[in-house]
């Protein structure tokens, strides 16, 4: 995807291969998978972070073939709502993302996997301590067990938000949820005081927090 093609189709509503699901599916499935693949590089989830380059990899392929599994299923959801199809793609991939997330965490019977992840990030910030990285972690362990026991429309919202998405931009994507920019930031709000309340339960300082999930 070169970058003219690609910033035109990342401000499409409906792009030409949600057409072809039916007529010419290979092509419909080989077209998402080159524009969800380039998505993902330019604008990765943020449970990425927490991730080796090479779990980055297998989670993008999984995305991909999360929309393109039992006749694109997921993909065929998708209806068009004047906001740019990359926004509900990227929406829609954060909630995989975070799945295959837990579902991993889920499966480790030790935190192997997830200290080789922070390791990876300790190599490109030499400077944190053993003690700040072990921080990061357990903190970031806390918040995930959190947000899991948060209702789903929360947990959207929450990773919406950390995405950067706005007020009417979650109406758009939630209209079932959502009657206006009002109702949105007002239940946003809840949904960040809810998370703030489960921290302090589990030990976390808030305030100390500085993550866009609890931050108003």
């Amino acid at each position: 995807m070169d970058s003219t093609h690609g910033k035109h189709i990342l401000k499409q509503t409906w792009p030409v291969f949600l057409d072809l699901l039916d007529s010419d599916r290979e092509t419909a499935a080989n077209e998402f998978a080159a524009f969800a693949l380039a998505v993902l590089k330019v604008h990765p989830p943020r449970v990425y972070q927490s991730i080796t380059p090479e779990q980055r990899e297998d989670y993008s392929q999984e995305i991909v073939m999360h929309f393109l599994n039992e006749d694109a299923a997921v993909l065929r959801q998708y209806r068009n709502r004047s906001l740019p199809f990359a926004s509900w793609f990227s929406v829609v991939a954060m909630r995989k993302a975070y799945d295959i997330f837990r579902r991993d965490q889920r499966r480790q019977s030790t935190e192997s996997s997830y200290e080789d992840a922070q390791e990876y990030r300790s190599h490109s910030n030499p400077g944190a301590s053993a003690d700040e990285r072990y921080g990061y972690r357990e903190v970031l362990a806390k918040v995930v067990t959190c947000l899991k026991q948060m209702s789903n429309k929360c947990q959207v919202l929450l990773q919406a938000a950390a995405e950067g998405y706005e007020p009417k931009e979650l109406v758009a994507l939630m209209p079932a949820e959502l009657r206006d920019n009002k109702h949105a930031s007002d239940s946003l709000r809840a949904c960040r005081k809810r998370l703030r309340a489960l921290l302090s339960d589990n030990g976390v300082d808030p305030s100390q927090y500085v993550g866009k999930h609890v931050k108003e």
